[in-house]
């Protein structure tokens, strides 16, 4: 008897360990991945700072808001750099480690700009193994509206809305207020 539930309490964790494994692996699925050489990756990286220094170099003489932007959905490899780009404002808007949760500066006209409408593209490196996933959509959604927060979902498998063109949906966004 003793046996039988130490072998069930094992098979418990051997499926508990496997459904994680499967989640987190599944969930880079939708960005398009590359494995490069490191001289290739040392020069996207290098591409992607010089944008992002660009960017906030021309912050200078803008009002400045700061967002905060939650990530769900999504395990990248550990110690990922991340990279977003803002389709509206045409720079890379935020540049360090992957983390579930990062503040990002940006100008007000991204307030204002198509009444808050952006895309935004996503850029992770792990330099450990020289892959690259990158992920574009086609979709906009309101990103940027004054005293909320930016809470991007990715989604497991990308959901196509025009199979003629395809188009498809990776993520989904939602705000939450920050005023009570």
């Amino acid at each position: 008897m003793k046996n039988r539930f130490i072998v069930s309490i094992i098979i418990i964790l051997l499926f508990c360990f496997v459904f994680y494994y499967v989640q987190r692996t599944a969930s880079m699925n939708i960005f398009n991945h590359n494995n490069v050489d490191a001289e290739e990756l040392s020069f996207l990286l290098n591409e992607e700072k010089v944008n992002y220094q660009n960017f906030q170099d021309n912050l200078s003489n803008t009002n400045l808001d700061e967002v905060t932007i939650n990530f769900d959905g999504i395990y990248p490899p550990k110690g990922s750099r991340l990279s977003l780009y803002s389709e509206s404002i045409g720079q890379v808007i935020y540049l360090g480690q992957y983390q579930d949760s990062i503040t990002v500066k940006v100008p007000e006209i991204l307030f204002t700009k198509e009444e808050g409408l952006d895309v935004i593209s996503f850029a992770l490196y792990d330099t450990k193994s020289n892959d690259t996933y990158v992920l574009m959509q086609e979709k906009p959604y309101i990103f940027w509206k004054k005293g909320t927060v930016v809470n991007i979902h990715f989604l497991n498998e990308r959901e196509y809305y025009n199979e003629d063109f395809a188009l498809f949906v990776a993520y989904t966004v939602t705000l939450t207020n920050t005023k009570k």
